[in-house]
């Protein structure tokens, strides 16, 4: 994603946020757990190439070493659970928290706190007035899970119900969602 927005703005990433970033959405899970896949991807996007615009937005995370990302880790971890009162997940906002349309004022601070360490380690600027956090409608989505018995049928059968999301989570998993949503 920030290659993307790299071609509409300049986007700079300080060394500060490079454990942040390869937090976000257990990247860095991936990055240790499928070193060959990431590897892979590195070399289709051409993060080694300097004339491609990507090289320099993947530079910061090439030049720093993991140990350095995973001891900046354990320091974010510990933000995170000052930001929580002591306690691991200062980084999950959960949805289900939201009562007539609206994030209970404990979850609007927290996550003022959050963005605002997100803001400092990556001296990207929060506006606090550009997020809604009131006046919101939430859903549940129907999830299915297709375990063991993969073929082309049962591809097909999900991609003609149009799902919201789809992945092949295992050799033999597809989950999938379906647009069908339930207010709450």
């Amino acid at each position: 994603m920030l290659c993307i927005i790299g071609f509409q703005r300049d986007v700079r990433i300080q060394r500060d946020a490079v454990a942040p970033l390869v937090y976000a959405d257990g990247t860095f899970k991936n990055l240790l757990n499928y070193p060959e896949n990431c590897i892979s991807w590195l070399k289709f996007l051409r993060a080694k190439d300097e004339a491609n615009p990507t090289y320099r937005l993947l530079a910061p995370f090439a030049s720093q070493r993991i140990s350095t990302i995973m001891h900046d880790m354990e320091n974010i971890f510990k933000e995170f659970k000052g930001i929580n009162d002591g306690k691991r997940g200062g980084d999950k906002i959960k949805i289900d928290t939201i009562e007539s349309g609206s994030f209970p004022e404990e979850v609007t601070t927290k996550i003022s706190k959050l963005m605002a360490l997100l803001s400092t380690l990556t001296e990207w600027e929060y506006k606090q007035e550009k997020w809604t956090l009131s006046g919101l409608r939430v859903y549940n989505f129907s999830k299915d899970i297709i375990d063991g018995n993969l073929n082309n049928k049962n591809y097909i059968e999900i991609m003609d119900k149009e799902p919201l999301s789809f992945a092949i989570t295992a050799t033999k998993r597809m989950e999938y969602t379906l647009e069908e949503p339930d207010s709450i």
